[in-house]
């Protein structure tokens, strides 16, 4: 989730609402713009984003423990509040026109990232995306770079927002917005009342309503228990089922990680399973959706066959797929770069 500034009313009226930040400095960013649907920055420009802490910028819910949050963040449930500022005008050493925002995040998040650099590069991603949002503008990933600055600018100015906003949960109200829409849908109150009237015409005076799961009809005239002759297995089917045993369900473990022996790598994920080859496994990238599609075969001798669809962070996007795939047969490991 991310809260984002609002155009404040009447300063008399909004000053019991309004919570000053005053951020401190954390470590900047710097980019282009790509692209801008309503034309007010340029294209080309250079972009910096202040990413800053304070204390009252809320905390996720569940603290960053990475064998806990990084599964979450994958199902989307686990994000950083962010407070994004509007874009301003600032010059870069060469005196030319530059862009500058700030995302200010609780101080305990920044200082999870600096420790860990995944969650790092997770969170930088999402700032992208959170100004991105708030100026309608597209951002350069190919040209992000990290210049030595704390922040860019003298200072980085007091963010004003509104305290409800901090307080929102905003699974709540997208549930109880869609709740809204429904009860208000005439559609949906037609369509009750058609079912009522189709229904009405079957029912007498002193009919109950019909089971929501239908009940099993019982034939009087047949047994509730019946005695059957045994029945002897040929002892050539005895044996052949011990020679073919059962075949047992994979045990598969999937884990992400930052590649640092490919620099054009942006991801690395590993899977470990007691399969023994690389050609017990089929790997495919879907850029629609931004996910990862592993099947494994379906004639192995001892393990059933297993899909699994793995969403990926935002980070491992692209529209033309390359990867890397190898197999450590030592460690029984299959690894994709992406």
């Amino acid at each position: 989730m991310t809260f984002m500034l609002r155009a404040l009313g009447d300063a008399e009226v909004e000053r019991e609402r309004v919570l000053s930040v005053e951020p401190s400095a954390g470590f900047a960013i710097k980019t282009i713009v790509e692209s801008c649907s309503n034309n007010e920055l340029e294209t080309g420009v250079k972009y910096f984003i202040n990413i800053c802490h304070a204390s009252q910028v809320p905390s996720p819910d569940v603290a960053f423990e990475p064998s806990i949050v990084f599964p979450l963040i994958m199902a989307n449930r686990w994000e950083i509040p962010i407070v994004t500022s509007a874009t301003r005008q600032d010059q870069d050493k060469k005196g030319s026109v530059c862009y500058v925002s700030d995302c200010c995040v609780n101080t305990a998040c920044l200082d999870w990232a600096r420790r860990n650099p995944q969650l790092k590069e997770i969170l930088v991603e999402w700032c992208l995306e959170s100004c991105e949002l708030r100026q309608g503008i597209e951002l350069s990933r190919t040209k992000l770079a990290f210049p030595k600055l704390r922040c860019k600018g003298a200072s980085i100015p007091t963010l004003e927002v509104l305290k409800e906003e901090l307080n929102a949960d905003p699974k709540r109200e997208a549930i109880d917005l869609e709740q809204r829409r429904r009860n208000n849908d005439p559609q949906a109150f037609l369509q009750l009342r058609r079912d009522l009237l189709d229904n009405e015409e079957d029912s007498g005076p002193n009919s109950s309503l019909p089971p929501l799961f239908p009940l099993p009809t019982i034939d009087p005239k047949k047994k509730l228990v019946e005695e059957i002759e045994p029945h002897h297995v040929p002892l050539t089917t005895q044996v052949d089922k011990q020679k073919h045993p059962a075949k047992l369900p994979l045990k598969l473990d999937v884990r992400m990680g930052k590649v640092s022996s490919h620099l054009w790598a942006k991801l690395k994920v590993e899977v470990r399973s007691e399969l023994h080859s690389q050609q017990d496994y089929k790997v495919h990238y879907d850029s629609q959706d931004n996910t990862l599609h592993l099947e494994t075969s379906a004639d192995h001798p001892d393990f059933l066959p297993q899909k699994l669809q793995i969403p990926l962070p935002s980070i491992a996007y692209s529209a033309q797929s390359k990867d890397t795939i190898f197999f450590d047969e030592k460690d029984q490991v299959l690894t994709v770069l992406l």
